[in-house]
């Protein structure tokens, strides 16, 4: 597994797609309409990819030189901590087993950058998620909950 910096148009085509999956995550777990979804997750990532510096990186993965997904990573050298914003594997290429060679691909790297540690966020109703990364070590460090009272 290699990890390369996305080019200008690789950028926006993956802001382009971050926006409509957010909005779709925004909508099914907080119950936010989807047209309000759409606007606030369009926003969201606007004020991200505006205040992106180079703490922020946004890779293709590749596998043999073919891109088989992507990853967007947030590192803190100060603090030598790394936030995962985003992995996806390309549709045609899951359950191929490369989720975990990501991940072993990416301690080798944040070791390499003087990383010890490494943070994320997911959604409750991504159950397969959140089993990938206990299996990979994590650990879960807090819970939000929320009640729709309508």
């Amino acid at each position: 597994m290699k990890f390369k910096i996305k080019t200008l148009e690789e950028l926006r085509l993956f802001k382009e797609n971050l926006s409509k999956d957010y909005a779709e995550l925004l909508n099914s777990n907080l119950k936010i309409p989807i047209k309000q979804a759409n606007i606030l997750a369009k926003k969201e990532i606007d004020e991200i990819f505006n205040s992106l510096h180079e703490k922020h990186r946004v890779y293709n993965v590749l596998f043999k030189n073919n891109i088989i997904g992507e990853i967007w990573l947030s590192l803190n050298e100060k603090n030598k901590s790394c936030f995962i914003y985003d992995v996806k594997i390309n549709e045609n290429e899951r359950h191929k087993g490369y989720g975990e060679k990501i991940m072993q691909s990416l301690y080798v790297f944040l070791a390499e950058n003087s990383i010890e540690s490494i943070e994320l966020t997911i959604y409750g109703d991504n159950k397969s998620y959140i089993d990938f990364y206990k299996k990979n070590g994590f650990e879960i460090s807090s819970v939000r909950m929320t009640k729709n009272l309508k």
